[in-house]
C-alpha cells in the first residue's frame, strides 16, 4: 500500500510539536516500561516525531528508554518472581514490550537497536500464547491473537513453530466450545489475524478451513453493523471490523455497497462521538481507523471523516499544561484522571494518529488497534 497524507494542515502539524514539547519537557523514566501506558508507546511517538521533523532531541531520548528498557529486562530476566518477566500481556507486559521493538527495528529510522535482542523474551511471550488458548476461556483470545500478530513478524523457526501449535490449539478449541462466547471485535480481529497467516504460512493446512469457519461465523458482527445501526450513529470501533469485513470474500461487496450508500452518516460519526480523546475509542481511535480505511477503499468520505475528528480533537485541547503552557487533553488512565503520556489512553497516541495524517509513510505500530 502507498500511504498518502490526507492533510497538509498547519494546524495538525502545530499540535505534533506541542505534543512532543510536552513529551520531551517530561522526565518519563518513573513510567513503566510497557506499551500502552508506558515508556514504549512514548518512544514509538518521538521516534516517529523525530524521524518525520529530523528532531535530533526527540531521537536521543526515545533511543536512551529504548536502551534503558531493555537492560532492564536483561538484568530481572533471571529472577523468577520478577512479575514483568513473567507477564506476556500486550497492555503492560512482555509483549507490548516486543512489540514496541518490533516497530522500531522495522522502520529502520533507528540505529543501535539489534532485533536479536528480542529472542531473549520471545520465549515468555509464545508461551504463554499457548497456555492462555488451552486453559482459559474465549475472554482471553485478545491477548493471544496480539501475541500470533507478534509471531507473525519473526521469520525465524520457532517463531513459526509456535503460530503453527497456535492455529491447532485454536482449531480444536473450536472444536470443543461453541464460538458464543466470542465477541464480534475478537472475532473480527482473528479473522484479520487468520488473512495474515494464510499470506505468510503456505504450508498451514489447517488455515484455510479455520478461515472459511470463521468468515460464517463473522455474519452475526456483519449483521449487527450494517442492520443494527439503522437509526444508531455508527462508533469507531464498528468501522475497525467494517475494515476487515471488508477483507472478506463473502462480505466485501456489501460492505462496499453500504459504506457508499451511508456516507452521510458516515460523516456524523465525528459530531456524535463524546469528548474522549485518545486511542481507547476516543476521537484519535476513529480519526485513525477512519484514516486506514481511507487508504485501503479510496472513500473520500472516509477521508472527510478522518479530518473531521481530528479537528474536533484539537479542538477539545483545553488544558493548558503548567510545564510547556502548551494545550492538551486531560484522559484517564488505569483509574487516575490528568495529563497522561502514554499510548493508548494518552498523548502518544494522539501524537502518533496526528502523524499519520501528514506522512506518506504507512504506519507499522497500528495493527494491534485492529486486532484487539
Amino acid at each position: 500500500m502507498q500511504w498518502q497524507p490526507i492533510s497538509r494542515e498547519n494546524l495538525f502539524g502545530n499540535k505534533i510539536h506541542e505534543i512532543a514539547d510536552v513529551i520531551i519537557n517530561r522526565e518519563f523514566s518513573i513510567n513503566h516500561p510497557c506499551l500502552y501506558y508506558g515508556n514504549m508507546g512514548i518512544a514509538l511517538f518521538l521516534f516517529q516525531y523525530a524521524w518525520q521533523f529530523d528532531n535530533a532531541k526527540a531521537y536521543e531520548m526515545a533511543t536512551n528508554r529504548i536502551k534503558k528498557t531493555m537492560a532492564y529486562i536483561q538484568l530481572q530476566s533471571n529472577t523468577a518472581s520478577y512479575a514483568l518477566v513473567n507477564n506476556a500481556s500486550f497492555t503492560d507486559g512482555l509483549g507490548g514490550i516486543a512489540w514496541g521493538i518490533h516497530c522500531i527495528v522495522a522502520s529502520n529510522i533507528v540505529e543501535g537497536i539489534s532485533p536479536h535482542y528480542l529472542q531473549t523474551i520471545n520465549g515468555p511471550i509464545y508461551k504463554k500464547m499457548i497456555e492462555n488458548i488451552r486453559t482459559k476461556g474465549w475472554n482471553s483470545l485478545n491477548e493471544g491473537i496480539l501475541s500470533s500478530l507478534y509471531c507473525l513478524t519473526r521469520n525465524d523457526r520457532f517463531s513459526k513453530e509456535y503460530n503453527l501449535k497456535f492455529i491447532y490449539e485454536l482449531s480444536s478449541k473450536f472444536n470443543a466450545e461453541s464460538p458464543q462466547g466470542i465477541s464480534p471485535n475478537n472475532l473480527c480481529g482473528l479473522y484479520r489475524l487468520l488473512k495474515k497467516m494464510a499470506l505468510k504460512y503456505h504450508d498451514f493446512i489447517d488455515i484455510t478451513g479455520l478461515l472459511n469457519f470463521i468468515e460464517i461465523t463473522l455474519y452475526d458482527a456483519k449483521k449487527h453493523i450494517l442492520e443494527g445501526h439503522t437509526n444508531l450513529p455508527i462508533k469507531g470501533t464498528d468501522l475497525r471490523d467494517i475494515m476487515t469485513l471488508s477483507d472478506s470474500t463473502l462480505y466485501r461487496n456489501e460492505i462496499l455497497y453500504w459504506l457508499q450508500e451511508n456516507q452521510d452518516r458516515l460523516l456524523n460519526i465525528s459530531e456524535r462521538i463524546g469528548t474522549e480523546s485518545g486511542l481507547a475509542n476516543g476521537l484519535a481511535f476513529t480519526g485513525h481507523v477512519a484514516n486506514r480505511l481511507y487508504q485501503e477503499l479510496h472513500l473520500d468520505s472516509l477521508k472527510k471523516l478522518s479530518i473531521n475528528c481530528f479537528y474536533k480533537l484539537i479542538s477539545e485541547a483545553t488544558y493548558r499544561d503548567k510545564v510547556t503552557n502548551q494545550e492538551m487533553w486531560l484522559t484517564e488512565s488505569q483509574g487516575m484522571y490528568g495529563l497522561h503520556l502514554g499510548l493508548y489512553h494518552g498523548i502518544s497516541g494522539i501524537g502518533l494518529s496526528l502523524l499519520s495524517t501528514i506522512t506518506n509513510v504507512e504506519p507499522q505500530w497500528d495493527e494491534i488497534l485492529y486486532l484487539s
